[in-house]
């Protein structure tokens, strides 16, 4: 982004002004004719002041390692000794016909994601139970490992969407190091290279989380060969790309949007939409649809700019008025984010999330946050609820809250807290065997990396000692998660929050906790010693990461004979070891048995979550206790009486609050 004109001197609009042009933002949004579009156009560029805001915050500057144009040129000078390829899901055939004909060797690797929406890559061969195949990992020790990415786009029947691309290939260089290799090289389109695009903050962060302390990729490559678009004989995909990519007449289009999201005066700011109006009059007659398109996104557009622009535009918005506290809600769990802003008497605010032509994410929000403490609300998965194709994956969840995180800093707020209900990665955190990295710790990187650019920006203000940022997790899957992160953690008990709640509803007579599993010791442990109440010892066995969990034994009969059981873990996916265990505490007579979850992260399709909450009630489960950290969705009418929903909004909002 273009930095301002600080030898311009600051004009204010009034407060009928700031009002009339947030009206012509939003009838630009609504435009439904090329007519109207251009109408609002000309009247946005008539209501801007002369003169603009002598400051901007910038950025933290990024630098550049190395781009290249020739995939082959880089793959044929490697030796075949030392190096070994590693292709990821949108890597085009030419990248393993020119690995093969310079004699590379090229590894096996699996890419999967999880219930909870996360990515997950193993470097070799995965283990196949029904073909009594066991795991073979890579062998990448002493080697320089090459990680090949194309764009989405770029293959025939590649399902994912570019932020999950990317987080497959940061994924597979951190484990390629994290077992022994000596270098690890990123190959990346070029269409993410930030120097190229200068413009796109998908791209800068994409390298700044490349780059973060402790994840040691050595070099990134930018290959035009593995943009979107260049590879010879592919279908298209049918991931969601957001805006349409029509040729040379929608080309003028984006090139003026670019030219909005620089400019760095109102002047320049007027002569780009005066380009802006011309380029869209060409589309007259032919893409309608991309027009309309084209006006949201430019209304975001225009709203940042004037907002920074212009003194006192946006403080009309609802988040601003004297709340010193500005939930910003991420797409997956917006209720939440309301009912947290509620808990900490502060405001709300929604971001948006699109995707241009080329797959790469865009993130804003509306309203003013200068000066303000903010809270960033978000997990890894969307209401199950939500439609198919606005479903967002958690790579793409994840880096909306981190641009947010840095899109609060430079629009001038005091303080920034991440709030991750559920930790993205939490599951991967160990390095417990070969061919794997802890990508709950390259999260961590990634987090630490944003707030100590943040850290840098405040500096340069002078508003250094003001700026104490914090992560909030709500019960990480093991409690060494927050070991990971360099930036301060509050944790909260999800699982204490629970049992607050079925204590409430059902009396602490006659009850006894069940812990799951050994991984659950600790956890359960505690919570036993704290309630005065007796724990129950369970044993749950798993082969391996594509293996489903058995329950193996659950206390003796007369630890839960007539006893009230309470079954408490920290989340649930299909349901098949929690049904287990019910079917084993109702055999060993237990009188009742409750299910308390901290993170529902069951099917996302409706019918089939409706169905695995029956399946447990019909195993013995009396009621299902589950927090809103991930979204549990609809309830239907029959299960209206079994499952039931329990806000963490209160015990988020004083963790976020904590000043030590």
């Amino acid at each position: 982004m273009k930095p301002i004109n600080s030898t311009q001197t600051a004009q204010s609009l009034k407060g009928p002004d700031l009002v009339a042009l947030d009206t012509r933002l939003n009838n630009l949004r609504k435009a439904g004719t090329l007519t109207d579009i251009g109408k609002e156009l000309k009247a946005i560029a008539a209501a801007l002041p002369e003169s603009s805001t002598p400051e901007i915050a910038q950025a933290t500057k990024i630098a550049l390692k190395s781009g290249a144009a020739s995939l082959h040129q880089m793959l044929t000078e490697a030796s075949p000794s030392e190096v070994k390829v590693f292709l990821g899901s949108a890597s085009p055939s030419q990248a393993r016909t020119t690995a093969r004909e310079a004699g590379l060797p090229i590894g096996n690797s699996d890419f999967k994601i999880f219930s909870t929406g996360d990515p997950f890559t193993f470097l070799g061969t995965p283990a196949d139970k029904d073909k009594k195949v066991v795991a073979q990992p890579e062998d990448v020790a002493g080697k320089t490992v090459y990680v090949v990415q194309g764009g989405v786009n770029g293959v025939d029947g590649v399902k994912y969407d570019l932020p999950t691309l990317v987080a497959e290939a940061l994924q597979t260089a951190y484990a390629a190091i994290s077992n022994g290799a000596d270098r690890a090289v990123l190959m990346l389109p070029e269409i993410l290279d930030p120097q190229k695009n200068p413009g796109d903050k998908f791209s800068a962060l994409t390298h700044r989380l490349a780059i973060a302390t402790g994840i040691h990729v050595d070099d990134i490559k930018y290959v035009k060969a593995l943009n979107p678009g260049q590879l010879q004989g592919t279908a298209p995909t049918e991931v969601r790309q957001g805006l349409p990519s029509l040729g040379p007449k929608t080309k003028e289009v984006e090139q003026g949007i670019t030219a909005l999201q620089n400019a760095g005066s109102i002047g320049e700011l007027d002569a780009a939409l005066k380009k802006l109006d011309l380029a869209v009059s060409g589309l007259q007659g032919k893409y309608p649809d991309a027009a309309r398109a084209y006006a949201t996104k430019t209304a975001d557009v225009l709203a940042e700019r004037i907002s920074q622009l212009v003194p006192g535009f946006g403080e009309n918005q609802v988040l601003s008025q004297g709340n010193k506290t500005v939930v910003l809600a991420g797409q997956s769990n917006v209720p939440l984010s309301e009912d947290i802003a509620q808990a900490a008497k502060g405001g709300v605010a929604k971001s948006t999330l699109e995707f241009d032509a080329h797959g790469r994410p865009h993130v804003d929000f509306k309203g003013s946050v200068a000066g303000k403490d903010v809270v960033i609300v978000q997990t890894t998965r969307q209401d199950p609820g939500t439609a198919p194709e606005a479903m967002q994956s958690a790579p793409a969840l994840l880096a909306e809250a981190l641009m947010l995180f840095q899109s609060a800093i430079e629009k001038g707020a005091s303080d920034v807290k991440l709030v991750l209900p559920y930790m993205p990665s939490a599951r991967s955190d160990k390095n417990d065997q070969k061919g794997v990295g802890a990508y709950a710790g390259l999260v961590a990187r990634w987090v630490d990396a944003i707030v100590e650019d943040a850290a840098q920006v405040q500096n340069a203000r002078g508003k250094r000692t003001e700026f104490k940022p914090r992560v909030v997790l709500v019960e990480p899957h093991d409690p060494h998660n927050p070991v990971f992160f360099r930036t301060p953690v509050s944790v909260v008990s999800g699982a204490e929050v629970l049992m607050n709640r079925v204590i409430a509803d059902l009396g602490k007579d006659n009850m006894v906790l069940v812990r799951p599993d050994e991984g659950a010791t600790k956890r359960t442990a505690s919570l036993a010693k704290n309630l005065g109440l007796p724990m129950v010892d369970g044993q749950k066995s798993r082969a391996d990461n594509n293996e489903k969990a058995s329950v193996d034994a659950m206390g003796a009969k007369s630890d839960v004979d007539g006893k009230k059981c309470v079954v408490v873990d920290d989340e649930i996916a299909t349901g098949g070891t929690m049904r287990q265990t019910c079917e084993i505490l109702k055999k060993n007579g237990a009188a009742q048995v409750y299910v308390a979850v901290s993170h529902a992260n069951m099917p996302l399709d409706p019918e089939k979550r409706h169905e695995a909450m029956r399946a447990l009630k019909t195993a013995g489960a009396t009621g299902m206790y589950l927090l809103d950290t991930q979204p549990v969705g609809s309830v239907p009418k029959d299960l209206e009486g079994f499952v039931h929903v329990v806000s963490a909004a209160d015990a988020i909002a004083v963790a976020a609050n904590r000043k030590a």
